[in-house]
């Protein structure tokens, strides 16, 4: 993501301009609950700006329900609960 060419990636220190790049990139991917990470954050459409009618308990909510769904899945749900 930070290195177009993997292979020329150093691991040194990355620019300004680059981590801008990457974190803007990070931020208009769309996530599992379909909106992405600024659409949810600002509650306004990437490309229109305009107002998307979300609820903060019941995005919350449906965030939960999946983690719950997929750990149950997994099996590491029930093993956490476990003494």
């Amino acid at each position: 993501m930070l290195c177009e060419d993997p292979s020329a990636c150093s691991g040194g220190a990355v620019n300004p301009a680059t981590l801008t790049r990457a974190v803007a990139r990070l931020n208009c991917r769309i996530r599992e609950r379909g909106l992405s990470a600024r659409e949810a954050m600002f509650q306004r459409d990437m490309f229109t700006n305009v107002q998307l009618p979300i609820s903060d308990h019941d995005y919350i909510s449906r965030q939960h329900q999946a983690r719950v769904r997929e750990l149950t899945v997994h099996g590491h749900y029930q093993h956490m609960w476990q003494v």
